[in-house]
């Protein structure tokens, strides 16, 4: 996988894209940073590197579904952060 998040959604044509995609990956990197190392390993196994749930799970030594839980569970806690900051 590329150490730069998110790189195959960049428009090398479109500056403001560009920033605008760099800036939410740089807090997506932040947020992450608030999960337990191991969900945190499988968000950037599964959306930094484009691993499957199998993939992920494997490499944790867990079921392709408890990897699944825990990327539920660490979403509905980055939105929970993110909901936090924006104050609602």
């Amino acid at each position: 996988g590329s150490d730069e998040p998110l790189l195959w959604f960049r428009d090398p044509g479109d500056q403001k894209r560009s920033e605008l995609v760099a800036e939410t990956a740089s807090l997506a990197a932040s947020l992450a940073q608030l999960l337990p190392p191991r969900a945190r390993q499988l968000i950037h196994w599964r959306f930094w590197d484009g691993l499957t749930l199998a993939e992920c799970g494997r490499r944790l030594g867990v079921t392709k579904e408890r990897a699944r839980q825990i990327e539920k569970e660490s979403l509905a806690s980055l939105r929970e952060a993110i909901a936090r900051c924006e104050g609602r």
